[in-house]
């Protein structure tokens, strides 16, 4: 399964009763809670068609987020964006995982102010779980708690569906700003103690995020920050583990791979799709990284 919507969550989690512990609102929204183990519960790469919010009450799991391992413990609460790409999950026996999945098309009708998610760009740039205090932790788990009421009384009675939706609105706002919220503060945090080199390389990675499509000069990337080439390389590589260029090249080869395999575009319209001149070069590029040509990976 390629792109999945997150109304879907009961069929992905392979477990029988998730279905009837499910509270669903319609095409709007679901709340699940999740025990047990989920290892193997994602073999294979997909995306949310939506929002996905995870809040861990136990346990502990793993998740292999945009070739990111993110990894959630209790009072941890984590977001999939739209883009974001999931390829492997693990669990501790002892899971307990409330998830509650946000349709595309409700997403639009939410009352949230989308310049304030532009400015803070936490959906799209959080590579990391966000640790929440006791009271933040209580204040989430009654969005999750009061959602659920909702989707129930929506579904005892289906003349309040107005009512409910106005209601689901409000509260899946609330639980984005509140989110917001918390990750600026953490940034906060961050960025007083953290060194300017750490701030180049969390710079860095957004840029790349952002231009990876167009661009792939470590120069590009430099110029971007008023340094070097030779100096961001020694900083990214000290920072990450990885060079420069290596975080480039994943953020390439996992959008390639998911033009290849998901899209209906052949090889030259994905070549021209990642700004490279031709499709020789991109087959080129693609087959010194992936060790097979894309053709060869789309039949695959």
């Amino acid at each position: 399964m390629d792109v999945i919507e997150p109304l879907q969550l009961e069929k992905l989690a392979g477990f029988p009763d998730l279905a009837v512990a499910a509270s669903r609102h319609g095409d709007d929204y679901i709340c699940c809670n999740i025990s047990g183990n989920l290892d193997g519960y994602a073999t294979s790469l997909f995306r949310f068609d939506g929002i996905v919010v995870l809040l861990c009450n136990r346990g502990e799991i793993s998740l292999c987020v945009n070739l990111t391992t993110i990894t959630l413990s209790a009072s941890n609460m984590f977001i999939f964006n739209m883009e974001d790409t999931v390829t492997h999950v693990e669990s501790s026996d002892d899971l307990e995982l409330s998830v509650l999945g946000i349709g595309r098309e409700f997403l639009r009708d939410v009352n949230f102010n989308l310049q304030i998610l532009e400015r803070y760009d936490v959906l799209t740039s959080t590579l990391n779980a966000t640790t929440l205090s006791p009271k933040d932790y209580e204040d989430i788990s009654s969005y999750f708690i009061l959602l659920t009421h909702n989707a129930e009384a929506r579904r005892q009675d289906d003349t309040s569906d107005l009512f409910t939706r106005n209601i689901a609105r409000n509260l899946i706002a609330s639980i984005l700003y509140h989110f917001i919220s918390l990750r600026k503060k953490q940034r906060d945090v961050v960025s007083k103690s953290a060194s300017r080199r750490m701030g180049y390389v969390y710079d860095f990675i957004q840029l790349v995020h952002t231009h990876y499509r167009r661009e792939r000069t470590i120069k590009f990337y430099a110029d971007k920050l008023f340094i070097s080439p030779k100096y961001l390389s020694l900083i990214i590589k000290e920072g990450t583990g990885s060079t420069a260029a290596e975080w480039i090249d994943r953020c390439v080869i996992m959008e390639a791979k998911n033009l290849l395999r998901f899209s209906n575009m052949n090889v030259q319209q994905v070549a021209y799709e990642l700004n490279f001149s031709n499709q020789s070069s991109f087959g080129k590029y693609f087959k010194h990284l992936v060790g097979m040509s894309p053709s060869q990976f789309q039949k695959s």
